[in-house]
Formats: structure tokens, sequence, C-alpha cells
């Protein structure tokens, strides 16, 4: 019986390959820099509280630090 090897390494050299895929997901770093600490703070209104958050951001510090992520419900 005759074994063709390259057939053999092939097939080898692909399962191998198939357990070392990389992950297709971003790697993120979960730990802050060090001395880094920036809040993210959510804000919800519907259509009629957009005044209030307009109020709210006149009287906040431009360089508060923080990142606001605002919500609105039309």
């Amino acid at each position: 019986m005759k074994v063709n090897k390259s057939k053999e390494k092939n097939k080898k050299s692909h399962s191998s390959s198939n357990s070392k895929k990389s992950d297709p997901r971003p790697q993120i770093e979960t730990s802050p820099a060090s001395g880094s600490i920036f809040p993210v703070v959510g804000i919800g209104a519907s259509a009629g509280g957009l005044e209030a958050i307009e109020k709210f951001f006149s009287n906040m510090p431009s360089d508060s630090g923080m990142a606001f992520v605002i919500i609105r419900r039309l």
C-alpha cells in the first residue's frame, strides 16, 4: 500500500493551523492607564427634556474631564 506523505503533511499542517486561529474580536484595554480616570455619564430624556439638557451643559465646565452620552426619546 502506497501512502502519499505530502497529503498527510498537508492534513497535519491544516489541522494545526485551525487550532491556532487568531481571535477576530478586537483586543480592548480593560485597565486604565496609571492616573487616568475617565468617568462616562449617561443622560436620558424625552423630547420635552432637551431644554433641561441644554441648561445642564450650559452650566457644566467644558474641561470637566467627563464624557457624556445623551439618549433622546423623541
